[in-house]
């Protein structure tokens, strides 16, 4: 999912209890229902929508979604 965001391009994942962590809802992706017929339906919505489509990606493009800091974290850890 990160690497799609890295690449500008907007995320589809289903609800499940974690999914609002995943992403920001409108924002950098979409949160569809988790069963079929609600999958379908917001992803054909979502196809649909070029606005949407491309006010998330212009949000993407303005956010930074690299790891940069993380792998800093890690090798400060290592070198002590």
């Amino acid at each position: 999912m990160r690497e799609a965001q890295i690449l500008g391009k907007p995320v589809v994942i289903t609800r499940f209890p974690t999914s609002s962590s995943q992403l920001e809802e409108g924002v950098d992706g979409i949160i569809i229902p988790n069963n079929v017929e609600g999958a379908a339906e917001g992803l054909a919505q979502f196809i649909a929508d070029k606005r949407q489509q491309e006010a998330i990606k212009a949000q993407l493009r303005i956010r930074h979604y690299g790891n940069e800091k993380e792998v800093g974290k890690i090798y400060s850890a290592i070198e002590g």
